[in-house]
């Protein structure tokens, strides 16, 4: 008798089609030049001929700059996320295997800690300080990426640990935890390959993509405000929605609505990606 596949999870093949946008995105981004300058006699023009989205506020073309804003936030939200997944790993690993006080105490103080901060207003003190070091506040926008790929991988790291800890706890008690221990493997050993790669990894697939687009969410956000995102010369799709704020006075045309849905979709699909992988694990 023949075996019944599992149903198809619509959110995975959403999500990941969203991450293969992107990812083409990225790519095609590396072979586009969009001009950090336009005409600007076609400012805010319509969608033309080899202009399918119109122009910007600088008379720049949407279209190009929509795609090239990938670039702000593809490899820095992958470095957020890696900075996320390693560091709320080990501390949830702390935490919840070798049940020492003298780890679990203080680690789990630095948790709540980090948690209570606000994650936005964490980035913006940070940020504003190192902006105030520079001669000119424009300079260094991908140290300046960076910078905020790993503040927001940080202050995303206390919600990877619980999620490792509670996983991990579940385990180190199972019985082939148990044979493991008995047959004299190591505790590194245990914990690594038998309780993190065997049993964690869908857990940190979702996580890792909460984090992906919790750095998109912030990066747009603050190119958005103007004072710690990407500066304006630079593609980014907060900016480019902030430039063009003023032509929702007379209407929604394509060059207004492309980057707010680009940031919306991309935003619902990591998050539906996110919560399939999560819950494939769970399933297991």
């Amino acid at each position: 008798m023949s075996r019944a596949r599992p149903p198809r999870d619509v959110r995975l093949w959403i999500g990941a089609a969203v991450v293969a946008l992107l990812a083409l995105a990225r790519v095609a981004a590396a072979f586009l030049e969009a001009s950090p300058v336009g005409d600007l006699s076609s400012r805010f023009g319509p969608p033309a001929p080899g202009h399918p989205l119109g122009f910007d506020h600088q008379g720049r073309d949407v279209a190009l700059r929509l795609v090239d804003g990938v670039e702000s936030f593809f490899f820095p939200g992958l470095a957020a996320a890696a900075v996320a997944v390693a560091a709320g790993t080990a501390l949830g690993a702390m935490v919840a295997y070798p049940r020492s006080p003298w780890l679990v105490v203080p680690t789990r103080f630095s948790l709540t800690l980090i948690s209570a901060l606000p994650r936005l207003v964490a980035v913006v003190v940070v940020l504003s300080l190192w902006v105030s070091a520079l001669d000119a506040p424009g300079e260094h926008p991908v140290a300046r990426l960076y910078l905020l790929a790993l503040l927001v991988g940080l202050t995303s790291a206390p919600q990877v640990a619980e999620a490792v800890a509670e996983r991990v706890a579940r385990f180190r008690v199972e019985e082939f935890i148990e044979a493991a221990r008995a047959h004299g493997l190591s505790h590194a050993r245990i914990l690594g390959r038998h309780i993190l790669l065997a049993n964690c990894r869908p857990l940190l697939a979702r996580e890792a993509c909460f984090a992906f687009a919790t750095f998109l969410l912030v990066e747009t956000s603050l190119s958005y405000l103007g004072d710690y995102g990407v500066p304006d010369r630079y593609a980014s799709w907060g900016n480019l929605l902030a430039g063009m704020r003023t032509q929702v006075l007379y209407g929604l045309p394509p060059g207004v609505v492309a980057p707010a849905a680009s940031i919306g979709a991309s935003m619902i699909g990591l998050t539906l990606l996110g919560q399939a992988l999560g819950d494939r694990g769970s399933a297991r």
